[in-house]
This record gives C-alpha cells, structure tokens and sequence, in this order.
C-alpha cells in the first residue's frame, strides 16, 4: 500500500512537471508572423512614390503650378487628355484638367530606384499644385512594377483612387496629405487589400534630376496581407519613413503594425541605406526580415 502510495504521488509530481514546463514553453515562444509588415511594405513603397512622381511630372506641365522649377529623371511629361489650364486668381481651374502620365516608353525605364513600370497613369487636378487645398485625383491604369519585359510577370497596383491634398508648399519642400482609397496589390497569385491617411513631405535636395528627393511619411494605413489576415499600421511624425526617390525601399522610420490575431510589434527600416532588409520587434524578441 505503502508502494502505491509513493508510485502515485511520483506520478502527479511528473504530470505536474511537464505542464509546468509546456507553459514555460509558450511564454518564450517567438511571434515570428512577418507576412503582414512585408506586405504592407510592398503597398506602402509604390503607393507613396506616386506623390512626388505627380508633382515632379507636373513641374514640365504649363499651368499645372508644381511647387519646384526643376526637372525630374528622363520621362513623358503629363499630357492633357481633357479641361483647360484656366485658373482664377485664387488658382481654381474654372475647368477642372485632367493629364495622362504614359509608362510605357523606353524613356521611362528603367526609373531612377531601378525598377521597370508600365501601363499610365491620369491625374486631376482641381487647383493648381501650389495653393493649400489643391487636389490632385489619380487613377492607375494597368500600373504595374518590378516588370519583366515581354511576360506578363510583375505587381498589379490599382484603386477607387489616390488623392494627393496640397498642405503647405514652400522653396525646398511641399507637404501632402494623401489618401488611398481601397487599394489593392497583386501578382496574379496572391492579392493584398490597402488603404492609408498619410502625411508626406517631398523635399528637394537641389540635384537638377531629381533623383535624391527625399519623402518623408507619417500616419495610418489598415488592409489584409496575402493570406487574408487583416493588419492596422502606424507611424509617428517624430519618427516617419524615409524614402529617396533613388532607392525602391523605404530606408530609415520606425512604424507601429497590429496584425489580427497577434500583438503589436514595432518594424525597423534601419539606418538610412537603400536595401531590403528590416527587423520588428515583439514579445522581447527581435526579428529580422526581408522587404519583399
């Protein structure tokens, strides 16, 4: 009986041990869930980059009123397709113009972040750029990046539209707030959902081409990745993300991203060099991740 006794206490102390340990277990397992922050990586580069392509373009464009005097890297100007250039005093276009931006011509590849893009772009402008309140509405047209000529391989962009919302303007720099309006990204094989309220700052580094303009971005954005888990995203003004116009990532910034289901983690672009490497934060743990 004595025997009985002591097998069986030995028993529970066992069982005891091994839940113990389990729930050691669980509470240093590492949230490695990635897909969200790369995701929004892919959206979040190509989208934002199309706020200095408008105003860069607009700059050759007679009566558009871009907010600097210089041209951008070798590319189509913004041809008008409707409207007049007709603006009162105050800079409202009586009749509002709307202008196509064409990717498909050699002149435009490879642009200065070495990527390929085809298909066009149209843009509506209901001010001239320079006045506070003036809106630039754009509409993607079979826009698609990172292209492989003669295939059909590459990322889809497209949305109900982006609206680039003139803020301030001033010698060196213009701000934005920019709206993406149920934006979606695609390779045929998978699709990613995308909307965002941001603040972007463009900044001219007085290169007569362009391609070191520096955009700063701040704000929020919220969609689903490629797998259907949805994701909310934000970035503080003391700490935004920093693309150069030369380079396809974003460099530098840190930003806040919730994806459903998991815990907040904190995504570090790095130190200000043009690659595709970042690293998040969460639970205490550190991972390091690739852009794409």
């Amino acid at each position: 009986m004595k025997n009985y006794k002591l097998l069986t206490a030995g028993l529970l102390l066992l069982i005891a041990n091994c839940f113990t340990n389990c729930k050691k277990e669980e509470k240093v397992e590492v949230d490695n869930e990635t897909q969200s922050a790369v995701d929004n990586a892919i959206c979040e580069q190509e989208f934002m980059s199309i706020v200095p392509t408008v105003n860069n373009n607009a700059i050759k464009t007679k009566g558009t009123g871009a907010s600097f005097n210089k041209v951008m890297a070798p590319c189509d100007t913004l041809t008008r397709i409707s409207g007049d250039t007709t603006a009162n005093s105050q800079g409202v276009f009586a009749n509002p113009p709307t202008f196509l931006l064409n990717l498909n011509n050699a002149s435009c590849n490879p642009m200065p972040d070495s990527k390929n893009r085809s298909g066009s772009i149209t843009v509506r402008f209901t001010k001239r750029m320079k006045v506070a309140g003036a809106q630039a509405i754009v509409k993607f047209n079979n826009y698609k990046t990172n292209v492989v000529l003669n295939s059909n391989v590459g990322i889809n962009y497209k949305c109900d539209s982006l609206v680039i919302t003139t803020v301030t303007v001033a010698p060196t720099y213009s701000e934005f707030q920019v709206k993406v309006i149920n934006g979606r990204c695609d390779n045929g094989n998978w699709y990613i959902t995308y909307s965002t309220d941001r603040s972007i700052r463009h900044e001219h580094q007085g290169d007569n081409d362009r391609t070191n303009d520096i955009t700063s971005i701040w704000g929020v954005s919220n969609g689903t990745n490629r797998v259907g888990r949805r994701f909310a995203v934000t970035v503080a003004a003391n700490t935004p993300l920093i693309k150069h116009t030369n380079c396809q990532f974003i460099q530098s910034g840190v930003l806040k991203l919730l994806p459903d289901g998991f815990k907040e983690r904190t995504v570090d672009y790095g130190p200000n060099v043009c690659d595709e490497d970042a690293t998040f934060s969460v639970n205490g743990q550190t991972v390091a991740f690739k852009l794409r």
